[in-house]
């Protein structure tokens, strides 16, 4: 009596089930399928429509179905690196050539692939912030004084967590800690008494004197959020007055709304009466909009990064050759706004590049080989975390040739150890000699798989000079150039 078709696996099932058989051919299916119920033992009349071939049916059997299994059989290799595992992938023939790409949204990066992430720390932001907050850690140098407390807390979250960083504060959880915590009017009417006792009219003049008592909050916007209605109410001033006369006012006004273009401006003026729609029309001496909109002082890093959008900076460096213009920009925002400080990538809203490891996986996977590949590579692929000069990104960088997992060439211009001291002894040499192919190459050869790796002198004079030296490795280096 036949099967029922209901009591067999579904396509998908059975396809899934055969490719962790790892079955070789349809003579070992028919000889292997009833370890597992459910697979009939023929695909063909089964699954009748949904069957388009054997191939088709065992396709993934070529490689592991999940990212663990692949991982798993990488960390059995060995393998470390990138580069390595191009040259190595197919002593397994189930592992993909582009992980990344065969993977693709469960691939969880090259470190996790080779077993060298970090598995000894929390998983996510929000449990790493659970933990921090109930440490009563209340801000980035107390974080970075106390993390070793819990040795699954990363030393630096923005980077361990960059794709869900959202600041200190909101890691750390400060706006809640401000709010019950010491030091803080525990009220907002007891706080707004004292704002109006220091006769405190605007935001900008806050900013600048909330420090003169301790228990005044950088951020009341935020403690006092179940109270707070807005800044003119706090100073005792009624938003609905008279357009400002003087476009000086209007800035003076606009500053604490950190308008950084003409069109954020306009959209969001309407918030406050006193600030007119079209200032350009309405004040003859406009100054322009870069004048108007940029920030008098810098209070907090959200002054900087009102600054850096208008200034269109986006780099640390462009940041350094714009302060020569603009010299009340702070030197080093990183330092005096420490407790908010990020990155520059944060601070210039940048798009984070790849790590050295994802790039190269990258540019890999596409089977670039050159400097030029790699620029067509990022005009192709429009992708902003592509660096366009990756040597100046990487800590980790050392040629292009080691990037792009090709052999490093024996010349002069690529010893870069203690053999450097060689270089000018060398290139004497080969100048009163007879031109013959292939001798700095032999020369460079022998510095970088016998002087550097053994630290055999910074000179020949040095080397020659030794009192003894192991010449094995040598020996071992002439066999393995004659069998080439």
């Amino acid at each position: 009596m036949a099967k029922n078709n209901n009591a067999f696996l579904s396509y998908a099932e059975a396809s899934a089930v055969v490719s962790r058989m790892r079955v070789t051919s349809f003579k070992d299916y028919s000889a292997r399928y009833k370890e597992y119920p459910g697979l009939p033992s023929n695909p063909h009349k089964a699954y009748k429509d949904e069957y388009r071939g054997w191939e088709h049916f065992t396709s993934r059997a070529r490689f592991y179905l999940t990212f663990g299994e692949a991982r798993d059989a990488v960390i059995g290799l060995g393998i470390k690196t990138w580069p390595e595992y191009k040259k190595r992938y197919k002593e397994d023939p189930m592992l993909p050539s582009s992980p990344l790409s065969h993977y693709g949204e469960s691939y969880r990066g090259f470190k996790e692939y080779c077993g060298q992430s970090r598995p000894d720390r929390y998983v996510s932001m929000a449990k790493a912030s659970e933990v921090a907050v109930s440490m009563g850690i209340k801000g980035r140098v107390d974080y970075i004084a106390r993390c070793s407390h819990d040795p699954m807390l990363p030393s630096h979250p923005p980077s361990f967590y960059s794709d869900e960083w959202n600041g200190w504060a909101f890691f750390l959880k400060n706006e809640l800690v401000s709010q019950v915590g010491k030091g803080k009017y525990k009220t907002y009417k007891e706080f707004k008494q004292v704002v109006r006792k220091l006769d405190i009219k605007n935001l900008l003049e806050y900013k600048n004197r909330y420090k003169e008592d301790s228990k005044l909050s950088a951020h009341p916007e935020s403690v006092y959020k179940e109270e707070w209605i807005s800044w003119p109410e706090l100073f005792g001033v009624s938003p609905y007055l008279k357009r400002c006369s003087t476009w000086q006012e209007a800035k003076a006004v606009a500053a604490s709304y950190r308008f950084s273009t003409s069109a954020e401006y306009q959209e969001g003026c309407s918030a406050d009466d006193r600030l007119p729609k079209y200032p350009t029309v309405r004040y003859k001496d406009f100054p322009g909009w870069a004048t108007f909109l940029f920030p008098e002082n810098f209070n907090c890093l959200d002054d900087v990064r009102c600054a850096v959008k208008i200034l269109g900076i986006k780099s640390s460096v462009k940041y350094k050759d714009v302060r020569s213009k603009y010299p009340m920009l702070p030197a080093h925002p990183d330092r005096k706004f420490s407790d908010e400080w990020v990155d520059w990538y944060d601070l210039c809203k940048i798009p984070r590049p790849y790590s050295y490891n994802e790039l190269q996986e990258l540019v890999g996977s596409h089977e670039c080989t050159t400097i030029r590949h790699y620029k067509e590579l990022m005009v192709k692929l429009e992708d902003p975390r592509m660096p366009s000069s990756p040597e100046e990104v990487y800590s980790e960088w050392q040629n292009w040739h080691v990037f792009l997992g090709k052999p490093v060439p024996y010349t002069f211009s690529y010893i870069k150890g203690c053999g450097v001291g060689w270089i000018p002894s060398a290139q004497n040499w080969l100048r009163n000699m007879k031109a013959q192919p292939g001798k700095e190459a032999n020369i460079c050869r022998f510095i970088r798989h016998f002087i550097e790796p053994y630290d055999l002198g910074r000179t020949p004079r040095e080397f020659l000079t030794r009192k003894s030296t192991d010449i094995k490795p040598f020996k071992a280096l002439m066999e393995s150039q004659t069998s080439r």
